[in-house]
């Protein structure tokens, strides 16, 4: 991951290589020279998500899915989801980013496709 990051893929879908691509020295390492280092938030909304009251959660798919914990957060999408709630407090759109910030899946990412 910690190349995905710094290096990048290329046209391949292959972690670039110093070999193969320009890099520059920024104050996160060595990165491509077509990159910038920013802060997330001068590039991208962030909104904190909510949890919903335990009590509005249920497993036979009433209202809306339920992304929170590590069975959502296994793979690169949100392939299956096990929970839903009656009372949703913050909704996610195609193509949002979400990060987890809590517990025992913080720092992995998921984004939303569909």
């Amino acid at each position: 991951m910690q190349d995905l990051l710094t290096k990048g893929i290329d046209e391949n879908g292959n972690i670039r290589s110093e070999e193969t691509h320009e890099f520059k020295d920024s104050p996160l390492g060595r990165i491509p020279v077509e990159w910038e280092v920013k802060p997330l938030a001068s590039v991208a909304e962030i909104i904190m998500g909510q949890s919903p009251q335990g009590y509005t959660y249920n497993q036979i798919g009433e209202g809306t899915p339920l992304i929170n914990g590590p069975t959502e957060f296994g793979t690169r999408y949100i392939e299956r989801v096990n929970q839903w709630t009656t009372s949703p407090t913050k909704l996610c759109k195609r193509g949002d980013v979400l990060f987890c910030v809590r517990g025992s899946t913080t720092g992995r990412i998921k984004l939303k496709r569909t």
